[in-house]
């Protein structure tokens, strides 16, 4: 930071504006100045984090602590005033490191406690939730991954509509190729000649892999393994189980198993609304430059067709009544339908 400083000192560059931290205060304070068209200079202690570089515990000292006089370089400094103790932040973000990157609007009984003062809360909050979405891209309260749901919009539907939400490991245009599912699949390849338009087709795609990766992740296979080798995982399981299923039998397995887990998000209480992808992530606003220059992502189209072509409800985000009766989990979705 001073070096960086200094350069801007270099430069003679002029500043309207200087914030002092970057945490919950400064980093709202840095933005609603730059949205006014202000050059805004944030000054800030310790170092960039990311997903990884936090500790998996609070008793790893040497990942949570800043005591320099005792070699601890990290997150949480602790300051005993006369009359408070102080827990803050040291590092690009300040005091909301200690959220470890997660950003959660509380769920509707938070705002029915008795605590909050009378005035439709959530509705009257919502604003200030989108923006600090932008601010901070996540998806039900995870921080989004590095695959650009730009480059490649199968991941807008990944992030958004899969059971668990933001994993870039799922499904994407992509992945049907790069997995050769439509090539060891007949029925995924199928399902892509059977559509046409460039959209329909790739949520096809999208699709396929999807089911795919259900399978081979309930299987207990290695993503990786699937990545770099075309893998025979019917004559695995066959082997396995003792069974004589078809490839597109196993397919048709991934299917179910795809409908179960959006079954249960919906028996759980997860509303589609809590999982919605930041409008950064969907180019909103288009980038004036670089190679995803003017793109942007439409995602409720997306959503809908997703949704039509699994036959999933678009008020709860589960398999709809005929679809639970065409795979045969009735008892597991029974609330899919309320």
């Amino acid at each position: 930071m001073g070096h960086q400083i200094r350069q801007a000192i270099s430069k003679s560059e002029i500043f309207d504006y200087i914030i002092i931290g970057s945490g919950f205060g400064g980093s709202v304070s840095a933005l609603r100045l730059a949205e006014k068209g202000y050059r805004v200079l944030v000054l800030g202690k310790g170092k960039r984090y990311e997903s990884k570089d936090f500790p998996h515990t609070n008793w790893n000292l040497r990942k949570n602590l800043w005591i320099p006089h005792l070699g601890l370089y990290e997150i949480w400094v602790l300051s005993l005033l006369r009359h408070v103790f102080i827990l803050h932040g040291t590092g690009v973000g300040g005091g909301s490191l200690n959220y470890c990157n997660q950003l959660h609007m509380p769920s509707d009984d938070v705002f029915e406690k008795k605590e909050w003062r009378d005035g439709n809360w959530k509705s009257r909050l919502a604003p200030f939730y989108k923006v600090a979405r932008g601010m901070s891209p996540h998806i039900g309260g995870q921080e989004l991954p590095m695959h650009d749901s730009r480059l490649d919009q199968g991941f807008a539907i990944s992030y958004q509509c899969e059971p668990t939400p933001r994993r870039h490991t799922i499904s994407s245009n992509a992945y049907t190729t790069l997995l050769a599912v439509d090539k060891n699949f007949p029925g995924a390849a199928l399902m892509v000649r059977n559509v046409t338009g460039r959209q329909s087709k790739n949520v096809q795609r999208y699709i396929a892999g999807s089911f795919y990766m259900q399978l081979v992740n309930c299987s207990g296979l290695c993503l990786f393994g699937a990545l770099t080798s075309s893998l025979p995982v019917a004559e695995y399981l066959n082997a396995l189980t003792g069974w004589d299923l078809s490839n597109d039998e196993y397919l048709k397995i991934g299917e179910r198993i795809l409908n179960l887990r959006k079954a249960f998000n919906v028996r759980e209480g997860v509303k589609i609304e809590q999982c919605k992808l930041p409008d950064r992530a969907l180019g909103l606003p288009p980038l004036s430059k670089g190679p995803l220059k003017g793109i942007t992502v439409d995602i409720d189209r997306l959503q809908k067709e997703f949704f039509e072509t699994l036959g999933w409800n678009p008020l709860t985000g589960g398999p709809t009544k005929e679809k639970i009766d065409e795979l045969g989990i009735k008892m597991s979705a029974a609330k899919c339908e309320d």
